[in-house]
Parts: C-alpha cells; sequence; structure tokens
C-alpha cells in the first residue's frame, strides 16, 4: 500500500494490520482502526499517527497501560 492508497473496511489479510499502521504513521493519521475478531470489537485510536488508546472487548486501555 503506498501512500495514495488509503485503506478501506474489510477483512485483513496477513501482514495487512502492519501496513495499515505504517500508513497511519506515513500520514499522520488521527482517527480509529476498528478490528472485529472473533465476535468482539476492538478499536485502535490514532493521533498524528501515533497510536493514542485501545479499546479492548473489555474496555478502554490506554497505551500505557496496555504495555
Amino acid at each position: 500500500m503506498d501512500s495514495s492508497q488509503r485503506p478501506a473496511a474489510g477483512p485483513l489479510l496477513p501482514g495487512s494490520l502492519a501496513q495499515l499502521i505504517a500508513w497511519a504513521r506515513r500520514e499522520s493519521f488521527t482517527g480509529c482502526a476498528a478490528i472485529r475478531a472473533g465476535g468482539n470489537l476492538h478499536k485502535l485510536y490514532l493521533q498524528e499517527g501515533h497510536p493514542a488508546g485501545v479499546v479492548l472487548a473489555e474496555g478502554f486501555t490506554t497505551l500505557a497501560q496496555l504495555v
């Protein structure tokens, strides 16, 4: 995926999460990436390309709490 291609909704293929994060970093993306896995919805919040927090099926966690 090059910088002109904005990721779209759809199934994640092997390696595509890493590509999504790399794209977000290059483009200084601010927003939310939602990932549905095993019937659960997880969200990764980004601010200017940097991870700002996550919402796991269990609830909101700041990145600092997660690591």
